[in-house]
């Protein structure tokens, strides 16, 4: 069975696919395709075994089983215990740190006009160099391990900057509608060895996987983009736990399945329909899989597809047809002000909020990472603003009004005096004139 080319190759150009890609989309660089790496190799990329191989080598590790040797998170830990964690980094700074070629998908991907977000595990460069290639512009956005000063933020290279700027993931926010953003989720080489992360050893994934479980990890803002695109995994097995249990916590987070509604102290598991389950359809391409390999990736109802990585790009570029992209929408702003009559939750009166755009977005993405959001103000910035544009069309888009706010306010804010406003049953305000267990100044707190 193939691969549904001409079906992908359309939502690339609608934006709806978010391709995660795995170490196994540099072998189509490879020449001749059963060429070995070792450290003198300037032409191609490591996989994670040779790499793995050479470091076991270099620090005398002390079982010489195959799957000891190919383990890489094993083997960089017993790196660091041996050595020193700055000799891992300048190991790895010194492979990842050469002008490799780009792979025809990383090419491929820089010729979509369409912004997309593209999340890799890669340590290497070869996205943004093919990108910088084709002269797009795009977000840069890498998961901060090794830069303990920045610890607990994510690390997001604006278009064109040269240096980084730290934020928490749970307030980065990109117009996903119109920046293309390269998400590093494992760390990446930095060419002048400023910025270096890796996340490769087994405390390192420990460390990373407790964080993603506390939703602190991934951004809130991709956790949103993904619950509505369809994940494509190219170069990628599953006989490591590390990324079993990362996809794990990926689908179980943004799968309709996963949502669960707080309902007398009990979380009740929402059934999924066949229109979601056709809605969550993500497909993985990977070359001679394993049975096993094939087992676990149709438990996590993803279609696996034995295609070279090469080929599959050709196939696409057959079937595709490069968009246009098209003019940014026009919005038109309604007079905010309507005399007497109360504003209700309608599409019109939602319109009359506006300058909070930035700040909607980053809270709906919360609430979709969380399972509890807090939004609150100081008397004064109208949070009601943000609110009452964004909330309401999330809300009515998953019909889960009666199912936020129970017994919030006893459980988390016993100080604040709650009114339940009249038009927003899920919504519920806290007008206290004193100090909260939020904040040291009068706030205006929303719970969802």
């Amino acid at each position: 069975m193939e691969p549904p080319y001409g079906v992908i190759a359309r939502l690339f150009n609608t934006g709806a696919v978010v391709p995660f890609l795995g170490a196994g989309v540099n072998f189509g660089t490879r020449k001749p395709a059963d060429a070995q790496w070792n450290e003198n190799t300037t032409t191609f990329l490591p996989s994670g075994a040779e790499l793995s191989r050479f470091l076991a080598a270099d620090s005398s590790f002390p079982s010489q089983e195959k799957h000891d040797l190919d383990d890489l998170a094993k083997v960089a830990a017993f790196y660091v215990e041996a050595t020193e964690r700055k000799s891992l980094t300048d190991q790895l700074h010194k492979f990842f740190d050469q002008d490799f070629a780009p792979c025809d998908i990383h090419k491929y991907l820089a010729q979509i006009p369409t912004p997309l977000l593209i999340v890799t595990t890669n340590y290497d460069d070869l996205t943004e160099r093919a990108f910088a290639t084709a002269g797009r512009e795009y977000d840069l956005v890498v998961h901060a391990n090794d830069s303990q000063e920045v610890a607990g933020s994510v690390l997001w290279w604006k278009a064109g900057a040269t240096e980084p700027e730290p934020i928490p993931p749970a307030k980065l926010f990109i117009d996903l509608k119109k920046t293309t953003v390269i998400y590093k989720m494992h760390g990446t080489v930095d060419r002048r060895s400023k910025w270096d992360n890796y996340v490769i050893t087994e405390d390192d994934y420990v460390d990373f996987l407790s964080r993603m479980t506390g939703q602190t990890a991934v951004p809130a803002l991709f956790m949103k983009a993904f619950r509505d695109r369809h994940f494509l995994f190219l170069g990628y097995g599953l006989r490591d736990w590390n990324l079993r249990v990362v996809l794990r916590n990926l689908r179980g987070i943004l799968s309709s399945a996963a949502n669960a509604a707080v309902a007398n102290d009990q979380r009740e598991q929402e059934a999924v329909t066949e229109e979601e389950e056709a809605a969550l359809r993500s497909w993985a391409i990977q070359f001679q899989p394993s049975d096993l390999e094939v087992e676990l990736w149709n438990a996590r109802r993803v279609k696996i597809y034995d295609v070279d990585i090469n080929e599959f790009v050709r196939r696409l570029r057959e079937g595709a047809v490069m968009p246009t992209p098209p003019a940014p929408p026009t919005e038109t702003i309604l007079d905010p002000y309507i005399g007497l009559r109360p504003y209700t939750d309608s599409d019109d009166d939602r319109a009359r909020f506006f300058g909070r755009e930035q700040d909607q977005e980053i809270i709906i993405a919360n609430l979709y990472a969380a399972s509890l959001t807090v939004f609150y103000g100081a008397s004064g910035v109208c949070p009601s603003c943000g609110r009452r544009r964004g909330l309401p069309a999330w809300f009515s888009a998953r019909g889960s009004r009666k199912k936020c706010c129970r017994r919030l306010r006893q459980r988390f804010l016993p100080q604040c005096r709650w009114r339940r406003k009249k038009r927003s049953r899920s919504i519920l305000h806290c007008r206290s004139t004193t100090s909260c267990s939020t904040a040291r100044t009068p706030c205006a707190a929303t719970w969802c």
